[in-house]
């Protein structure tokens, strides 16, 4: 009977694929590992694995998600995004970046991607929308990528508003306390 691997596994679970076989066994996308994916474990080396970069989109403990630059249409997102966003992954994937800010930075948006060069990385930070529409501030960064057979980018987001508390904290007891 085949098995099914779960679409995500848990933190420190392992596929079961020894470290000596990895050469031999197909890579499975991104999709497919959502999805989970059947493999017969009687047949030799037919198990399958996430490629490196698969892996780590998918487990990484660092948001992201993958956007069409053309029509700022989320088109993947892992785990971390959406635990810390608290939005489902089909509710990510039918939004576009205008739909995780404030209605106000649509225009800053327009901007800064006109302006972007899609060769540098170049870290911004901005202000986004929970699922149950908390501000986050948030550090970027994006590269293009080829995603898909297209040219799309990958965001890699840290969650900065902690850090942002803190300094607010640090300002106003600073102020209190100066002589």
């Amino acid at each position: 009977m085949p098995t099914v691997l779960a679409p995500f596994r848990p933190r420190g679970a392992t596929y079961g694929i020894a470290a000596s076989n990895r050469g031999s066994i197909p890579a499975i996308t991104c999709a497919e590992a959502r999805q989970g994916v059947s493999v017969d474990p009687g047949q030799a080396g037919a198990l399958p694995h996430l490629n490196a970069a698969s892996l780590l989109f998918v487990d990484s403990p660092f948001p992201m998600w993958i956007y069409d630059p053309g029509t700022l249409r989320i088109l993947d997102v892992n785990t971390a995004a959406i635990e810390l966003y608290g939005y489902s992954r089909e509710e990510f994937l039918s939004r576009t970046l205008l739909d995780i800010r404030p209605p106000d930075a649509a225009h800053a948006l327009r901007d800064h991607l006109e302006r972007l060069d899609p060769r540098e990385l170049i870290p911004s930070r901005w202000q986004h929308l929970t699922s149950d529409g908390r501000l986050l501030s948030v550090d970027v960064t994006a590269q293009g990528i080829d995603f898909e057979g297209r040219y799309a980018r990958l965001v890699v987001l840290r969650d900065s508003t902690p850090l942002d508390a803190l300094e607010a904290a640090r300002l106003d007891a600073e102020a209190r306390y100066r002589i």
